[in-house]
C-alpha cells in the first residue's frame, strides 16, 4: 500500500535540499506563514493521484501525482527573478530523479510552469512535478 505521509515526505525533504543550499524559505501548504511583503519563499503542495492496484500476479499498487512549487517573490523586484529561481527547482527535480523516504519512492517524470500570477505584494510562478510511485 501507498503511503503519503512518506511520499509526501520524500518529496518535502528533496525540496528542503534546494532550498536550504540557496537559503530559500520552504513553506508547507497549510502552514501559517505571514510573509513580509519584501522576502521571497517558496510554497510547496503535493497533489495525489488515486492509487492503482495491479491486476494479475503482481502485488504491488502504483500512483501518478504533482508535486507543485509555488515561488513567491516580492514586487520590490523584477517580476521574471522567480524564473530564475524555477531554473533551480528544475534542475534539482530532473526527470528521473528518486526522492525516497520508507522505502517509498517517487520517482519525477517531467515537470512544466504555469503563467505567472500575482497577490498584492508578490508575483507567483507555479512549477508543477509531475511524479509516479510503485509499491
Amino acid at each position: 500500500m501507498i503511503s503519503k505521509f512518506d511520499l509526501a515526505k520524500a518529496l518535502r525533504d528533496q525540496a528542503k535540499i534546494v532550498t536550504d543550499a540557496n537559503s530559500y524559505t520552504l513553506v508547507t501548504n497549510g502552514e501559517t506563514f505571514e510573509p513580509d511583503i519584501n522576502d521571497m519563499h517558496i510554497e510547496e503542495a503535493t497533489l495525489f493521484g488515486d492509487d492503482t492496484t495491479k491486476l494479475g500476479n503482481s502485488s504491488s499498487d502504483s500512483q501518478v501525482g504533482i508535486y507543485q512549487l509555488a515561488v513567491h517573490t516580492p514586487k520590490s523586484q523584477n517580476k521574471w527573478v522567480g524564473l530564475d529561481i524555477i531554473d533551480i527547482l528544475s534542475t534539482h527535480f530532473a526527470r528521473g530523479l528518486q526522492a525516497t523516504f520508507n522505502s517509498q519512492t517517487a520517482v519525477i517524470q517531467n515537470h512544466s510552469l504555469s503563467s505567472m500570477q500575482e497577490n498584492q505584494t508578490h508575483y507567483i510562478h507555479n512549477l508543477s512535478l509531475k511524479f509516479t510511485v510503485i509499491n
